[in-house]
């Protein structure tokens, strides 16, 4: 049976054992503990030898390429080939010359599969199809101001409000579309296509009954993430314009199929969630001296439990769309798992910790606190 809608994303999770033994069903090597200073966090629940692989995550929940490199990345498993354009590509006749693309037919073939109704695909393109015909709106919006969560809350009950106005004859809905000025387009065009991600996997696993396991697991997970949409958007006030116009792409453009899991309340929990729990997607894996290229991010709920550690005991590879988990080193039982958020580790204890904030993190590893006491920051 598929995951229930109200199930994963309306019902209040007020049972934290309940979630818990959720969590734990992620690795048999931890298990999920909410700590004083550091949220939840990932400790072993027996000794675990160097290069253990401890979490394989098949694939993302949801990934998005940016547009630069939207024919230079493959849909399906993210290989780039310097620079060179994918060779296979999926279209849609009745929209336009308008295409998502692979590396390879065994990648195309996956997508297929998993996109059977071609659904997913038709709302690719309908991005794709939106962004190329787009009409540069380049004035400057007026600035809100934020100063409480209540702020936030009353600004997204005013777009309830302009729902409820919305005409029903698709024609006329059109004229309702937001604009976009220029400098949001790239970061609109990526949060459109993990959101269309996010919503599919949702509504295969309601309405199609889709029997898979892992990816059931990792919607369950997903539920469960912490959202950063408040802290975000009080430090950035212009996001919440952004988020906004998104809202009211999806609730006008995105097919009749999703719009039953479309409202406020949805896509502000997802959009909060990928604000703090994405994985970039680079050229070349961390570690690498060599120069990374940026081509986008995906959601792997079940890795998102890792804490940072400026120091970390495990490090992350990712082979294709799959995400792997190996320990660096020999861990005790009961020790945390700690991974690099992507950081360079080489800098000083003042810049890596100015970098972290940004993401609302103050690490408080073992290293940085070694550190704050050699520095004197700490008596």
């Amino acid at each position: 049976m598929g995951i229930k809608h109200d199930d994963i994303f309306e019902q209040q999770q007020n049972d934290n054992e309940l979630e818990l033994t959720k969590m734990n069903e992620i690795s048999p090597y931890f298990k999920v503990v909410e700590t004083e200073s550091r949220g939840r966090g990932c400790f072993a629940t027996k000794r675990i030898s160097k290069d253990t692989l401890v979490l394989k995550c098949l694939r993302p929940l949801s990934s998005t390429v940016v547009k630069p490199f939207k024919k230079e990345v493959c849909q399906w498993c993210f290989h780039y080939d310097r620079g060179n354009n994918m060779k296979f590509k999926l279209s849609n006749s009745t929209k336009g010359n308008f295409s998502i693309f692979f590396c390879s037919q065994v990648c195309l073939d996956e997508f297929k599969k998993d996109d059977y109704q071609s659904i997913y695909l038709n709302n690719l393109i309908v991005i794709e199809k939106f962004f190329a015909n787009l009409k540069q709106d380049n004035n400057q919006e007026t600035e809100i101001k934020l100063t409480s969560k209540e702020d936030i809350d009353n600004a997204w009950k005013d777009v309830e409000i302009w729902e409820s106005n919305l005409p029903l004859k698709e024609s006329k809905r059109l004229n309702h579309l937001p604009e976009f000025d220029s400098d949001d387009n790239n970061d609109v065009y990526v949060e459109l296509k993990y959101l269309s991600g996010i919503l599919f996997q949702l509504y295969k696993s309601q309405i199609l009954e889709t029997d898979i396991t892992f990816m059931n697991l990792e919607l369950e997970n997903f539920q469960l993430l912490q959202s950063n949409e408040y802290s975000k958007c009080l430090k950035y006030p212009y996001l919440l314009q952004k988020f906004i116009k998104i809202y009211k792409f999806v609730k006008i453009l995105f097919p009749a199929e999703f719009q039953f899991l479309v409202n406020t309340k949805f896509i502000r929990s997802a959009i909060g969630k990928e604000l703090g729990n994405a994985f970039g997607i680079w050229s070349k894996e961390e570690g690498s001296n060599e120069f990374q290229e940026y081509f986008g991010y995906s959601v792997y709920p079940s890795a998102s439990f890792f804490n940072h550690s400026c120091s970390p005991n495990l490090k992350r590879e990712r082979i294709g769309n799959t995400l792997i988990f190996k320990t660096i080193t020999d861990i005790e039982k009961n020790q945390e798992l700690c991974i690099n958020y992507g950081y360079n580790l080489n800098g000083d204890l003042l810049k890596r910790q100015s970098s972290l904030k940004e993401w609302f993190f103050d690490c408080n590893c073992n290293r940085c606190e070694r550190e704050k006491f050699g520095n004197g920051i700490i008596e």
